[in-house]
């Protein structure tokens, strides 16, 4: 079955001409415990991730791709304390990409919530 894939939230600057309601307000979707997720990259991605559980950590994994050389090196389950926000940028694709431009991502359960930041412009 194939993964869910998140939208990328573009956000606004660095000098729009206008900025309405909502407008500055990233959106997180939360976790596909079923499918689980995955996002397209390009190499100049932010991906925020929330944990909204009241009181307990939860766990995330980033899979990694071969690179050129053949190397991987997933993070696997990476600990996001109750009501904490972890931040992780993806500076290129090489080693990330698992087919057609797509990273995956893994959760421990809908706990956790994403959102894939693409500026227009670094």
């Amino acid at each position: 079955m194939p993964r869910t894939l998140l939208a990328a939230f573009t956000p606004k600057g660095p000098h729009p001409v206008t900025v309405g309601a909502g407008d500055l307000l990233p959106a997180f979707t939360a976790y596909d415990a079923v499918n689980k997720n995955e996002f397209l990259c390009t190499g100049k991605e932010l991906l925020l991730i929330k944990n909204v559980h009241a009181s307990a950590a939860k766990t995330v994994t980033l899979l990694t791709a071969a690179d050129p050389q053949g190397r991987k090196n997933d993070i696997t389950a990476y600990s996001i304390a109750a009501g904490a926000t972890a931040l992780f940028w993806f500076g290129s694709i090489v080693g990330w990409d698992s087919g057609g431009g797509k990273v995956w991502l893994d959760a421990e359960d809908n706990n956790i919530q994403f959102c894939v930041v693409r500026p227009s412009t670094l």
